[in-house]
């Protein structure tokens, strides 16, 4: 499994940063621990439906603040995109309190902007900076 870390251009006052997590189509992923990032996240799967065996959401999904260690299990070939929000970046992006989706997540589906960022993820482009660059747009233009 791999991980790639990327972060915004200039301090953002909602996103804190953008990962990508890739694993190989031959490699059986473990169960990972996930530790309590204390912050929300916007996660996409790029290229197959439900990638994540615990999820219930098949495209994307908006993660609240989790407090708990989280055990998930990844499928083969699991190939997703995350964009990490500050503490408040969740109310600010929509006016969703987080205390409402504490150790919980919401159907990404339900927003436009989601799937407006789940298209430019599956556009088989690559996932570069100008991509990065494309889908920070989309969140700022649906920040209220």
């Amino acid at each position: 499994m791999r991980v790639k870390i990327f972060l915004p251009k200039t301090f953002d006052s909602l996103i804190s940063e953008f990962w990508e997590m890739t694993c190989d189509k031959d490699e059986i992923p473990a169960q990972q621990m996930v530790p309590p990032f204390g912050t929300p996240e916007l996660i996409f799967y790029i290229g197959s439906e439900s990638q994540i065996k615990q999820a219930q959401p098949k495209r994307s999904l908006i993660k609240g603040q989790y407090t708990l260690m989280q055990a998930i299990q990844l499928k083969k070939n699991a190939h997703l995109f995350g964009i990490r929000l500050h503490p408040h970046g969740l109310y600010n992006l929509l006016g969703i309190n987080t205390t409402g989706i504490i150790n919980s997540v919401l159907d990404g589906k339900k927003y436009e902007f989601m799937i407006q960022i789940e298209s430019l993820l599956n556009s088989g482009r690559p996932l570069d900076e100008k991509m990065i660059q494309e889908i920070y747009q989309v969140v700022i233009l649906f920040k209220i």
